[in-house]
């Protein structure tokens, strides 16, 4: 993943893929058929019940954007997660986390 660079994805409220942009795909490895209508947990099984997939349900709850940093399934080190409601689902955004010893992992926290 370029330094930088954001991968954005949506998903409906019962937390399915219902897009995502073609450089996200390219982060996944995946194509856009074998992942678009398919639950995130089911597509990533070890984000069941993690930090990102708690953010994901604090934010359907509350309708409020979470930010946090979090392991990434996919990428090795930490990612920044930023979740945005939408009407009828979520707007997800994500980046690898630069480097620092001076920052500290976050928990999700509502913003």
């Amino acid at each position: 993943m370029n330094s930088g660079e954001r991968a954005f994805y949506t998903l409906d409220r019962q937390l399915r893929l219902l897009s995502a942009s073609p450089y996200t795909f390219a982060v996944w490895g995946r194509s856009p058929k074998e992942m678009i209508g398919k639950k995130l947990i089911d597509l990533f099984p070890f984000v069941d019940g993690g930090p990102v997939h708690q953010a994901l349900l604090q934010a359907l709850q509350s309708f409020r954007p979470v930010r946090l940093r979090a392991p990434s399934v996919v990428l090795a080190g930490e990612v920044e997660v930023e979740i945005y409601p939408l009407a009828d689902g979520l707007q997800v955004s994500f980046a690898p986390v630069k480097e620092s010893s001076a920052t500290p992992p976050r928990r999700p926290e509502a913003r």
